[in-house]
């Protein structure tokens, strides 16, 4: 082989090695700016089962009250200004006599008196056993979620998304009956320690915000005082529905819990995905009432796994999976070069 061959190949062999030098340097740029960025990615297995028990249900309606309260409104004008249960529902009587609901009364801060109901009994697939007939007085908004996250309506500090669907029972369109078609999800982080379940990390957050509220407040509001019932609190001045300096400092603590982490984290949490298919008055829908059913879809249940793209076991991974392909390298051949200039070092 003469001079300039050489020269040639010499400069090939160069330029070889600079473009997987250069493959090697942009994946180590990816795998870091992964790594660093905390990028996930979802895995979803489906599980099947013959019956499961259905959400529970927060039915808040759009109108505050029924009549305008005065001015220093407190709780007694709030029951006796808002919606109650005989209010909303047709069928208040059976709601409330039969063992297979629980209904109580529950606050939320943009729709102040809401009514939270839970079916007892499990459900099966397309069960319509579960109906509720609606005064059409009023526009609904209806929150779908596990029990104990009715909490989080109350300051609307969400440490996460809740489903709600919007119901126009009172509208001018004929719409008399509707079906809320469920689906449920359980979303998992990969990388959660300390489990606990919805109820049992709204319950934690509650209690802790009742005693560092508690611990710095002079006063309360009407949206909080169920919270504390045991130690009673002037009201902190005589306006109703505003953002007053109680209801402010209770959401600052609230959004310091979540950040702090105070409260164990949830590995599993469940999510609910619901379609409102609407149905026109006719012979069996009247006009007096709304009545919608509620049951689920489908009793497949999507279990998602987030998952980090790179945690520091599988980037130390994936760069020498990337030292192996772009440049060749493995454990075993640097080993045994080591050990190579080691021994002419000695010789």
């Amino acid at each position: 082989m003469d001079a300039n061959n050489k020269s040639y190949f010499k400069v090939l062999k160069c330029l070889v090695i600079l473009f997987w030098s250069a493959l090697f340097l942009l994946k180590m740029l990816e795998i870091w700016r992964q790594f660093l960025n905390n990028d996930t990615f979802i895995t979803i297995d489906h599980e099947a089962f013959e019956s499961m028990d259905l959400p529970v249900l927060t039915i808040c309606p759009n109108r505050a009250f029924k009549t305008l309260p005065p001015n220093g409104t407190d709780s007694t004008q709030i029951k006796d200004h808002g919606f109650t249960v005989e209010d909303i529902f047709h069928n208040a009587d059976e709601l409330l006599s039969n063992s297979a609901y629980e209904l109580r009364e529950t606050m939320a801060r943009f729709f102040v008196k809401c009514h939270t109901i839970r079916v007892t009994s499990r459900a099966r697939f397309q069960d319509y056993s579960n109906k509720y007939s609606f005064k059409k007085d009023t526009d609904y908004t209806i929150y779908i979620h596990d029990p104990g996250e009715e909490f989080w309506l109350l300051l609307g500090i969400y440490p996460y998304e809740i489903t709600s669907v919007k119901v126009q029972a009172n509208n001018s369109h004929g719409m008399a009956a509707a079906d809320l078609l469920i689906k449920k999800e359980i979303i998992r982080s990969d990388d959660c320690i300390n489990d606990i379940g919805s109820d049992q990390f709204a319950k934690c957050a509650t209690e802790e915000l009742i005693k560092q509220f508690l611990a710095v407040a002079n006063c309360t509001s009407f949206l909080l005082e169920h919270l504390h019932p045991q130690q009673k609190l002037p009201y902190c001045h005589q306006q109703y529905l505003v953002y007053n300096d109680a209801v402010n400092l209770a959401q600052n603590l609230l959004k310091d819990i979540l950040i702090s982490r105070k409260c164990a984290s949830m590995c599993d949490r469940t999510r609910y995905s619901v379609n409102l298919a609407e149905y026109h008055e006719n012979v069996m829908f009247g006009s007096d009432d709304y009545f919608l059913a509620c049951f689920f879809g489908t009793l497949n249940v999507e279990h998602k796994t987030e998952k980090y793209v790179y945690g520091f076991g599988t980037a130390i991974v994936a760069v020498g999976g990337s030292m192996g392909l772009f440049l060749g390298f493995s454990c075993l051949s640097i080993s045994l070069s080591l050990l190579k200039m080691l021994e002419n070092k000695f010789k």
